[in-house]
């Protein structure tokens, strides 16, 4: 008999039925240990127990997979980061439309933002080959870059 059989051998009834009762806070091993050692002292048991408990491990194997929670809190940054973003371009609009008409307000802000498409990436490999950014005091740097 190995040690946890042993171990479960000492148990009371009532420790037992626990094991079955709470299958999720105790191993496959245990629980199956705990339902032969009842059936070994003459304790009913449900009949579909071994059954219960498959499912009770499948569930468990599945919660333990499960990616939602993590994908939903990447989910909230990524909504501000979009509607700061929005607000930051149409408050850049309202400015540039102080000056001149709507069209060309856009118009500029589209021109800035195709150039900036093309050059930033240029300026940051040219700075990344070059190690530019341990220059500019470690991550410092580069956390600016990207913030622009």
């Amino acid at each position: 008999m190995s040690a946890l059989g042993k171990k479960i051998a000492q148990k009371s009834d009532a420790q037992l039925i626990y094991y079955i009762e709470n299958i999720d806070k105790h191993t496959d091993e245990a629980v199956k240990l705990a339902v032969s050692e009842l059936q070994n002292r003459n304790i009913a048991v449900p009949e579909n127990i071994f059954e219960e408990i498959e499912i009770e491990r499948k569930a468990r194997l599945i919660k333990k997979n499960s990616f939602i929670r993590q994908t939903l809190l990447f989910c909230i940054p990524g909504f501000f980061f979009s509607s700061f973003t929005l607000m930051g371009i149409l408050g850049i609009h309202s400015v540039i439309s102080l000056i001149t008409d709507c069209i060309t307000s856009w118009t500029i802000i589209w021109i800035t933002t195709g150039l900036g498409a093309i050059i930033l990436p240029l300026l940051f490999f040219s700075l990344y080959q070059g190690n530019g950014f341990e220059k500019t005091s470690g991550c410092r740097g580069i956390t600016c870059f990207f913030l622009i």
